[in-house]
């Protein structure tokens, strides 16, 4: 058998190998140097290697490896052992790097769910020993293949519902309905900030204080209102009540003109008050507002109520009660006495 190089192939293989074997050991300097960065080269650089030096397995065997190995065929073996590890190491590093570090981490800014990388890449391994024992040793990976797969249903009947919040939390992950710091409204629960978001809860921490740690589950299946995003600013509505003696236009012009004045509001869109009903001798109005920030909702709400307060005092308008009706019943007669009392006066 020969032990070199004897035509042109051959010596592109072995220019191959040693292009290889230079760029490996580089790598693995540099990996252990980095502290196991760059496993992703190193992987798919030594599965080349490996399979260079199988395919160079007529020449090469004799000049290098005869010493080291009984056989050729085990040689071959095992550099075609080598070649699918190691390529299974160069896909655990690039859905590492594309998916865990780049689509999560850099991308959504969230940390993945180290349940989820435990089993992606527990079976990127399995398919790899797989797949050497049923192609490379010729054995029957039937039963281990089924085992396996047992296993995998057992596992997941188990954790079934770890396993549904996390799915849970990676479709709300995909779907960006918000972010750490929002201000949102999930179904009928009290609104709050994001502050926090896991593979199993999102925590919000309400206005007064408490954290509601609400699973992913909840939250995938609710409709979430964000607050923190909305492109025209937050619309919000109060209603009072004057007399209904009152011209509504001139009540709509000293409002909005209140409003426009007290720099709270947004100007785009514009702050309106809207003649809604006459209810018990009393118009009602909706003041309508827009503001930029929910955080302060509470806030600045308590300032506008002083300024219509303020204002409607200042141009002689009081706050309306309704007008009371009471019945008084006759014994005598069995009739009825209705006297009627209207307050206008806040």
């Amino acid at each position: 058998m020969q032990s070199i190089p004897e035509n042109f192939v051959q010596v592109v293989e072995l220019a191959a190998v040693l292009i290889l074997t230079i760029t490996v050991v580089s790598e693995l300097i540099a990996v252990v140097l980095s502290r196991g960065h760059g496993l992703l080269n190193l992987g798919m650089q030594t599965a080349a290697l490996a399979f260079a030096l199988y395919l160079a397995r007529a020449w090469i065997f004799n000049l290098v490896f005869a010493s080291i190995f009984p056989s050729i065929n085990q040689f071959a073996e095992f550099m075609l052992t080598i070649t699918i590890f190691a390529a299974g190491v160069g896909v655990d590093q690039l859905v590492k790097y594309f998916i865990w570090e780049g689509h999560f981490s850099r991308v959504h800014k969230i940390k993945p769910p180290g349940l989820l990388v435990g089993i992606v890449r527990t079976a990127i391994y399995l398919v790899a020993i797989l797949s050497i024992l049923q192609f490379v040793y010729g054995q029957t990976i039937t039963a281990l293949a089924t085992l396996s797969g047992a296993f995998a249903v057992v596992l997941g009947l188990s954790a079934q519902t770890t396993l549904g919040e996390m799915f849970a939390g990676i479709a709300i992950a995909m779907s960006h309905p918000f972010h750490i710091g929002d201000w949102v409204k999930i179904g009928d629960l009290e609104e709050g900030e994001v502050v926090d978001q896991t593979w199993r809860t999102v925590r919000i921490r309400t206005r007064d204080k408490t954290i509601m740690n609400i699973t992913n589950r909840v939250v995938a299946e609710r409709p979430v209102k964000n607050f923190s995003h909305a492109p025209i600013g937050i619309r919000q509505s109060e209603m009072i009540q004057v007399s209904n003696q009152l011209d509504p236009h001139w009540i709509r012009e000293i409002l909005v003109k209140a409003m426009n004045d007290s720099g709270l509001v947004l100007h785009e869109p514009a702050p309106n008050v809207l003649f809604k009903k006459v209810s018990e001798g009393l118009a009602d109005y909706a003041v309508a507002y827009s503001i930029s920030n929910y955080a302060e909702k509470p806030i600045i709400a308590d300032k506008i109520w002083k300024i219509i307060f303020a204002t409607l005092q200042t141009n002689g308008v009081a706050f309306g009660l309704p007008e009371r009706r009471y019945e008084i019943l006759d014994q005598r007669t069995n009739l009825k006495m209705v006297s009627a009392a209207k307050d206008a006066s806040a």
